[in-house]
């Protein structure tokens, strides 16, 4: 869980809460509307305006930087500092800092 809230940018009891409203769209959507709807929630947007920000946190995965950190051993990876810096840059266009 703290790693997720981490991704997010939350305390662990916020993101205990909001993956509880996520749930909520696995329950009543479709499933192609199933995942935009958890992670607008996840990251306490709307749908509309997660859509927008998901599309320019693409430019945060570089695939050179993709096939290092697949070449690292799973368990390790979310703590390498080329994943963080790729969190940070996602958490930062969510967030609307950049």
């Amino acid at each position: 869980m703290s790693y997720e809230a981490r991704k997010y940018g939350v305390t662990t009891s916020e993101i205990r809460k909001r993956e509880n409203d996520a749930e909520s769209c696995f329950k009543e959507r479709e499933s192609r509307d199933q995942i935009s709807c958890a992670e607008a929630l996840r990251w306490g947007l709307s749908e509309r305006v997660y859509k927008e920000r998901s599309k320019k946190a693409e430019a945060c995965w570089l695939a050179d930087e993709q096939k290092l950190l697949l070449a690292i051993a799973k368990k390790d990876r979310r703590d390498h500092p080329i994943w963080i810096k790729r969190e940070t840059c996602i958490r930062n266009i969510m967030l609307g800092g950049a």
